[in-house]
């Protein structure tokens, strides 16, 4: 909600490129994760439906839907070793792509690219980064409901780029400490009529479709079109997608 606001505010310019990254090992390396992580890595899973969505819905949710996709994909790491949780030790097989590259074209003429993966040990790339014609904004961490943004202005009264003002959050008294924090918290304030619904089905359907036209866009080797009813995803809107007459490719 704060970047959507900065962004409203105009405070950097019009957006123009979005740049995400969702990359790690996957829940086969996961510190905490109890479950079996071998679902993860099976047809029609994969990082782009595991942890890949939650990047599309910031994207959409702040700059509005994607119209086209294109999409690369690769299986990096074919057998895996289990290194948490209780089946640590057991070995598997990875039957799904664990690299996944998505260039994607939003309204207003903005471009973004995505990459979700299970097979990159660490990074220190942002999670999110925004630019546009004034500035560049930069989150770590997505998963940190209220995490701190990073915001590189221009400014324009006197001539030359200013620093990056790190840091930029919320009170500490406002602060929730984790994302799935947030949902038990929106969800009484709805109850209660004080907020409204941020994500709507229609919002995940658009999500979902942009997955869809990713796993045509590999098989196909082009550029596949997600086709949106309404205008902007913020305000839950209603998608659909129609793909070609083939079956999709596991990603």
């Amino acid at each position: 909600l704060r970047l959507a606001s900065l962004l409203r505010g105009g405070r950097i310019g019009r957006p123009t490129l979005v740049c995400g990254q969702f990359a790690n090992l996957g829940p086969a390396a996961l510190d905490g994760y109890t479950g079996d992580p071998r679902v993860h890595y099976q047809p029609g899973v994969g990082p782009l439906v595991d942890q890949g969505v939650y990047l599309l819905h910031a994207i959409t949710g702040v700059l509005g839907p994607v119209r086209r996709v294109q999409a690369l994909a690769a299986t990096a790491l074919p057998c895996r070793e289990i290194t948490r949780g209780p089946l640590r030790g057991e070995r598997l097989q990875v039957r799904c792509h664990d690299h996944v590259l998505l260039h994607l074209e939003l309204d207003q003429g903005v471009l973004g690219r995505v990459l979700s993966s299970f097979a990159v040990a660490a990074s220190l790339a942002p999670a999110l980064e925004i630019h546009a014609t004034g500035g560049s904004v930069s989150l770590d961490d997505i998963q940190d409901a209220d995490g701190h943004i990073n915001v590189y202005a221009i400014d324009a009264v006197r001539p030359g780029p200013s620093a990056w003002r790190r840091g930029v959050g919320p009170a500490a008294a406002e602060r929730l400490r984790d994302l799935v924090a947030v949902g038990p918290a929106h969800f009484v304030a709805v109850l209660r009529g004080q907020e409204q619904v941020r994500l709507g089905a229609r919002h995940a359907c658009h999500v979902l479709a942009i997955v869809e036209a990713a796993r045509d866009s590999v098989r196909l080797g082009r550029p596949v079109d997600v086709n949106v009813d309404l205008e902007a995803c913020p305000d839950a809107t209603s998608t659909s997608y129609s793909p070609p007459d083939a079956s999709s490719g596991a990603i």
